[in-house]
């Protein structure tokens, strides 16, 4: 079932509302048509042992000792990395959490439990992603090397419900194709302890680009994983942009979201053979390559019921079991990245008006 509502565009100065079609992703993911490779996030069948009350409890530390070790185990499984190191973890409910904490959900509230993040965003940018790589990364000298920007790793976020008998009803996550991204804008996020977020946000200008999915009524046995940051360059996709979002047709009475978010590094092995090159557009992280997608995991199919909004012209749907054919508009996303390489040189002046937006935190709206 596909929903339509509106998402919030935009750095903090300047928000805008886009209307959207959110595409049931559950229909391509039971037929292997949607991965962690090919779209920046999955949706896997995996049960945790904590009931519901235990992951408010915050004096006995059994999350970090019980749930992070499945997380640590489910990451390797859907990324196939050597080793996971878990970064933190927040629990979220609206009804629970206190001012600050909805005011301000990515800074967190101070009873411990958080509010829903209703904007467009990553939590993290590449400088960001690389210095966690470096400084928590096991300590391996390789990270500290000449060779370390060859070391690959992703930042990825595990998501789940947490609720022991019901399924969430509403401000699920909406999660956007990768492959539909082509420019960024840096945003920092000012918390009240004085740190900050440095977050990726998308422009409005942008919106009718962008093909966005997420999977209804989410049961505690499932796990959605998707990525922060991917190291390689040869990528398909290396972000996944997302925000909670309002399903307008959900009654307001229904149950509040009760959920759980994990962010963790996943480090490999291997070398890439060569060290990330620039690309000079200006998100200057978002790249595009051809590869062959990894084999995807079957998920459980579930009977689904019809799609109750058609998507608006020139967008592509993914639902009912129906795929749009990606290759001719990956053909088409290359395409423009080569000829945006090419016209570097008109594009050193928004360059520089980009890089000043992320100092001064002023928005730049890219188009």
């Amino acid at each position: 079932m596909d929903a339509h509502t509106t998402l919030t565009y935009g750095v903090d100065a300047k928000l805008r509302r886009v209307d959207t079609v959110i595409s049931d992703a559950r229909p391509a993911r039971e037929a292997n048509k949607m991965s962690l490779d090919t779209h920046g996030f999955t949706l896997e069948p995996q049960k945790t042992t904590l009931k519901t009350r235990e992951f408010f409890c915050t004096e006995t530390g059994i999350v970090e000792r019980v749930y992070y070790a499945e997380m640590k185990r489910a990451i390797k499984r859907a990324t196939g990395c050597d080793e996971v190191v878990i970064l933190e973890h927040i629990v979220r409910d609206a009804g629970a959490a206190d001012p600050r904490g909805k005011k301000n959900p990515f800074a967190g509230g101070g009873n411990g439990i958080n509010g829903y993040a209703g904007v467009v965003h990553t939590d993290f940018r590449a400088d960001r992603a690389h210095e966690l790589a470096r400084s928590k990364g096991s300590g391996k000298k390789e990270m500290f090397s000449s060779q370390r920007d060859r070391q690959r790793f992703m930042v990825v976020n595990t998501w789940r419900n947490i609720s022991d008998d019901r399924p969430i009803y509403n401000n699920t996550l909406a999660l956007c194709d990768g492959k539909t991204v082509t420019d960024v804008l840096p945003c920092d996020v000012q918390h009240p302890n004085g740190k900050r977020s440095e977050q990726y946000r998308l422009s409005p200008a942008s919106a009718d680009d962008h093909r966005w999915f997420y999977f209804p009524y989410m049961v505690k046995d499932e796990l959605l994983i998707f990525k922060q940051f991917d190291s390689d360059p040869k990528a398909r996709v290396r972000y996944c942009f997302h925000t909670a979002f309002n399903d307008p047709s959900i009654p307001a009475d229904a149950p509040a979201r009760q959920s759980i978010e994990v962010r963790a590094l996943a480090l490999f092995n291997e070398v890439m053979t060569a060290p990330p090159a620039p690309v000079r557009n200006l998100s200057d992280e978002v790249f595009k390559a051809r590869v062959s997608p990894g084999p995807a995991m079957p998920l459980a199919v579930r009977p689904q019921a019809k799609a109750r909004h058609a998507p608006p012209a020139g967008r592509a749907l993914m639902g009912e079991g129906v795929v749009a054919p990606i290759h001719e508009e990956e053909d088409a996303q290359l395409a423009r990245a080569i000829a945006a390489s090419r016209a570097a040189a008109e594009e050193d002046e928004a360059l520089k008006l980009a890089l000043a937006a992320s100092l001064s935190a002023e928005p730049v709206e890219l188009v």
